[in-house]
């Protein structure tokens, strides 16, 4: 016996073969709808437009010998000074430090850094006492203890934006020690920008 729609429809009463037709058209028609739902969400895609541009982070400083002790005595002093501008785009960090070298002098010359404004006899500390050892130092010990990278460099206070200037004061005092003689010292300081 052939099993058709319409050799069924003739077996069962209207209303009976009515009622599955509908149920097979409504589940014909949601299925598809229920896949083509699930392909349309895992096929979904969105976009958005990104630019990127780097930043800037450049110090400037009017550098040059800043002083020189040639054939000093115990007790003798030096001072110099050195402006630094930050040109950079991005706020930053700036840190000082420097590279020592000689025989044995730089653990006898103390070296106090103070920061502020002018130069000469026109200079003034920063009035915050930032280390303890008075308005605007910055540091202050022997040479040979100056820090020597980015890493344990001498932190300037507070962050820096573009076209911020600062004035440094080196004073560097030999002691007053015989030990001093025939002894010899080199140092390179270095201001570092970084952002954060």
């Amino acid at each position: 016996m052939e099993h058709t729609f319409e050799a069924y429809r003739r077996q069962a009463p209207a209303g009976k073969a009515r009622r599955l037709l509908l149920t097979a058209l409504v589940a014909g028609t949601l299925g598809p709808l229920a896949v083509s739902g699930g392909v349309a969400a895992f096929g979904a895609t969105s976009s958005s437009e990104a630019a990127f541009a780097s930043g800037t982070v450049y110090l400037t400083s009017d550098g040059g010998a800043m002083f020189s002790l040639a054939g000093a005595r115990p007790g003798s002093v030096a001072v110099s000074y050195t402006r630094v501008t930050y040109r950079g785009s991005l706020p930053a960090d700036v840190r000082l430090y420097g590279r020592m070298s000689g025989t044995g002098l730089a653990r006898l010359l103390m070296v106090t850094v103070t920061r502020g404004t002018g130069r000469g006899a026109t200079f003034v500390p920063d009035p915050a006492d930032y280390v303890g050892g008075g308005s605007g130092v910055v540091f202050r010990g022997a040479l040979a203890d100056f820090p020597a990278g980015w890493a344990d460099g001498v932190p300037d206070p507070g962050t820096w934006s573009t076209g911020e200037t600062h004035t440094y004061r080196f004073r560097v005092r030999m002691a007053d020690d015989p030990a001093v003689q025939g002894l010899t010292a080199g140092a390179s300081f270095r201001w570092e920008a970084r952002n954060a």
